[in-house]
C-alpha cells in the first residue's frame, strides 16, 4: 500500500522518513527490490497500490517505480473514472490493474446488470490502453 485512495491513509503515507514521505520511501524500496531480482526493464514481483482518486500529486511516486505493477482502487464508487486513471498513470497505464469492485457491485444483485457494468468497464479500459 503506497498511496491509498482512502483519505484516512494520507496522514501515514505523507509522514516523513528523513527527506522522503513514507509513500515515496516504500516506492523506492519496491523499485530497488524489483531491480535486484530481475532483468533490466522487466516488471518485478512486487507491486504497489496507488489510488485513482489522488490526482497528479502521485505522478512522481508512479514514475519512481518503472518496474512495478499497480493495483488501482478508486474507480467507480470512490469517484475516479477510467480516464482519470489514464491521466494519472500516463505511460505506466499498461502496468495498472484497475479495481472497481464497489462500482460494479452497486449494479447488482441482478446478474444481467452486473454483467453489463463489467462489460462497460472492460470496454472503457480497452479504449484507455489503445490511446
Amino acid at each position: 500500500m503506497v498511496r491509498s485512495s482512502n483519505p484516512e491513509g494520507a496522514e501515514l503515507q505523507n509522514a516523513r522518513i528523513e527527506d522522503l514521505t513514507v509513500a515515496d520511501h516504500l516506492a523506492q524500496a519496491i523499485a530497488r527490490f524489483n531491480r535486484a531480482g530481475g532483468a533490466e526493464g522487466a516488471v518485478g514481483p512486487v507491486g504497489a497500490v496507488i489510488g485513482a482518486t489522488l490526482g497528479g500529486s502521485t505522478q512522481e511516486t508512479i514514475r519512481s517505480m518503472p518496474n512495478a505493477l499497480f493495483l488501482v482502487p478508486g474507480v467507480g464508487a470512490q469517484g475516479a473514472t477510467v480516464e482519470d486513471t489514464r491521466a494519472l498513470f500516463g505511460d505506466a497505464i499498461e502496468r495498472a490493474i484497475i479495481s472497481a469492485s464497489r462500482g460494479v457491485l452497486s449494479h447488482g444483485p441482478n446478474v444481467s446488470d452486473l454483467k453489463t457494468a463489467i462489460a462497460t468497464l472492460v470496454d472503457e479500459t480497452k479504449r484507455l490502453t489503445q490511446q
